[in-house]
């Protein structure tokens, strides 16, 4: 008997899906919540430089020095407006002149921690999905209070970076979701995932218009934690379980599962078809792997192809409105139908297709949008809507990647694979703000690159990864090698039959890995000539 099959029986009524739907996808409020609140707080306001002296003196254009007696000094100093956004990072540590540089020295630490996403990846894969998305909260929660009362540049640089170690909660916790519904559930996992997010895109301009500080608006984003105690209560993923062989864990997590929903569980564990790998978790061995190696790189440059454009959006706050609340508020607004969009391409278009069409319609109404003025009224209306067409579809293929790079690993690695998505994160927004600011050359040259970017690596997608919709996801190394383009239908029929021609136990070893892919394989070929 398959975990598969055990899965699909048990999530039949609705109740365990949902409560597991809205307690694990918790994690992503926060995560928006962090990366609007340090875009907010680097806004650099009006300011004056300050300087005390009865003597005359004569203030440099840009504020940052004064002449006094034939003598330049820097000015050390300085009144900064309140308008738009009230107190920021910028006006508490100031953060102009001299120093301005440390507010790209913000960003750039926060989002090269993201570079260690595969390192707590790996310890999800090695320890558990529940223990390492607990540890991550748990640090994010008091990284972000700290946060918040940092006294100085050093100690809120110290906590920033607490807080990108934790940025992996977001990407563990949808695997372990999808690892404990059935196949017809995916899909809506996928999109709706991201519901809590899209809240907190829409959530976090009001409050900060309100509360005008950005301390304040970082507290605020902290309410919905109280509810991550649930989590501690969820039972931690049956297919990690079976692959670890951890067979009593594993059946305690499926009674657990048997009970929310109200069904009887009378399957013994000597019935569940359980692998014993011998070496399948050791990463060393999955990296060697050429088949592995090759997944992952283009599985990263899918991500990032489409994470450029999202980050591009997302560093640009004014990109639709020159009122910055209005803008984001919008950009968060299109996150809503970008989540049903999702939803319907998950479920009824295969996933290389979906993200040709859908990311190439956005990016191409991106390109197009931008030669339409915001100043004059018509134009503004014209681009705001072209905009926001645009987020919505590259929203929504940027969530089915996710659901799509889940399905391409198996689940011995796969928060490994899911977390190296964390590195397209950081190299995509390093490389947003460094294209968008090409638009100095030629305003449309950004966007002309977002475009042709996208469509090459498509392309490369298309013709080099498998196709995934309504497939069982593989569990081992060996069953994401089976796993190819264009043989679908064989790793379908391998996976429905491979315990019948092997015994329980799997020697994943090196020696003989490849001696059980080759059996594996001419088992498939005679299968099916």
């Amino acid at each position: 008997m398959f975990l598969d099959n055990i899965l699909s029986d048990i999530n039949k009524p609705l109740t365990f899906k949902i409560v597991a739907f809205f307690i694990l996808s918790l994690p992503t409020f926060q995560s928006c919540s962090q990366i609007q609140n340090i875009l907010f707080a680097l806004f650099i306001p009006n300011f004056k430089c300050k300087f005390n002296s009865k003597s005359k003196f004569i203030v440099s254009k840009d504020q940052c020095s004064i002449l006094m007696n034939g003598t330049t000094m820097n000015c050390k100093e300085w009144d900064f407006s309140l308008l738009p956004i009230g107190s920021t990072l910028v006006s508490d540590f100031g953060l102009v002149c001299d120093n301005r540089y440390l507010g790209d020295v913000i960003l750039m630490v926060w989002y090269a921690m993201f570079l260690l996403g595969p390192l707590v990846g790996f310890m999800s894969d090695r320890f558990g999905r529940k223990n390492i998305v607990i540890l991550s909260l748990v640090l994010e929660t008091f990284s972000s209070i700290l946060l918040a009362l940092s006294p100085n540049f050093a100690t809120y640089l110290t906590f920033r970076i607490l807080l990108g170690l934790s940025a992996s909660a977001v990407y563990i916790s949808i695997v372990w979701l999808i690892e404990s519904v059935s196949i017809e559930f995916r899909p809506f996992i996928g999109s709706f995932y991201w519901f809590y997010w899209t809240v907190a895109y829409m959530v976090f301009p009001i409050t900060s218009f309100l509360a005008r500080d950005w301390r304040l608006s970082q507290l605020f984003t902290l309410i919905p934690s109280v509810f991550y105690l649930f989590i501690f209560f969820m039972p931690e993923s049956p297919r990690w379980l079976c692959v670890m062989n951890r067979k009593d864990e594993m059946m305690e997590s499926l009674r657990f599962m048997s009970k929310i929903n109200r069904l009887r569980f009378d399957v013994e564990k000597d019935q569940i078809y359980v692998e014993n790998l011998v070496k399948e978790g050791n990463i060393c061995v999955a990296c060697k792997d050429t088949d592995f190696q090759s997944r992952s790189i283009t599985a990263l440059f899918c991500a990032f192809s489409i994470n450029l454009i999202y980050s591009s959006m997302l560093v640009d706050i004014g990109i639709l409105s020159s009122n910055m609340y209005l803008s984001v508020f919008l950009l968060g607004l299109m996150e809503l139908p970008s989540l049903l969009l999702s939803y319907y391409v998950l479920r009824y278009i295969k996933r290389k297709i979906g993200f040709l069409l859908i990311g190439g319609v956005g990016s191409l109404l991106l390109f197009i949008s931008i030669f339409f003025s915001k100043s004059i009224p018509l134009q503004s209306v014209i681009r705001i809507v072209l905009g926001c067409l645009s987020k919505i579809a590259i929203s929504s293929c940027n969530q089915n990647i996710m659901v799509y790079v889940n399905e391409l690993f198996p689940t011995t690695h796969r928060s490994f694979g899911i977390t190296l998505l964390l590195i397209s994160n950081f190299l995509s927004f390093s490389g947003a703000v460094l294209i968008n600011r090409l638009s100095v050359i030629s305003y449309f040259l950004p966007t002309l690159i977002y475009f042709s970017f996208l469509w090459i690596v498509g392309v490369v997608v298309y013709f080099s990864l498998p196709e995934t919709k309504d497939l069982p996801i593989p569990e081992t190394l060996i069953d994401m090698k089976m796993l190819k383009c264009g043989k679908e239908e064989e790793f379908v029929f391998y996976m429905q039959n491979k315990h019948k021609y092997f015994n329980n136990t799997v020697d994943n070893s090196d020696e003989k890995s490849s001696e059980n892919l080759n059996e594996k394989s001419k088992l498939i070929t005679g299968k099916n000539k």
